[in-house]
């Protein structure tokens, strides 16, 4: 039953019953605002990653449009694990390691980051099907 008004002769918020009046006027009526922030968008820099076949790590950056924006990191292939920044507000950094590769085809991984897909993708490994016949 509490009406919460702001005033624009004094810029103050003031608050009255319903049904009552305020500075000698009668309430009659109420407008509502409700002012949403702009909704969060994001960047991330680099979106992609080429690297060898060894195990490393590597680092994105994450800049979202405005402050307050939250945002969270995820990794989506087993040999990619995020090591910092798996969640923050406002800008950041995400970290993320990678083990080596096995021999065969190269391989393709990603990470999501504040709904944005990071891709690394990594060399094969070169095999030695010929060692082999050099020790026998």
């Amino acid at each position: 039953n509490t009406v919460y008004l702001h005033d624009t002769w004094d810029y103050s918020t003031h608050s009255i019953t319903w049904g009552d009046g305020y500075s000698g006027m009668e309430l009659q009526s109420v407008s509502i605002v409700n002012l949403q922030p702009a909704a969060c968008t994001y960047a991330i820099s680099p979106a992609s990653a080429a690297v060898g076949e060894s195990s490393g790590t590597g680092s994105v950056t994450v800049t979202p449009s405005g402050s307050g924006c939250s945002w969270t990191a995820k990794s989506n292939a087993a040999w990619i694990r995020v090591t910092s920044g798996s969640t923050g507000t406002d800008s950041g950094m995400v970290g993320y390691s990678y083990t080596a590769s096995s021999p065969g085809a190269q391989r393709v991984g990603t990470i999501t980051i504040a709904g944005k897909t990071f891709t690394l993708t990594q060399k094969k490994k070169i095999g030695l099907p010929w060692l082999p016949l050099l020790i026998e």
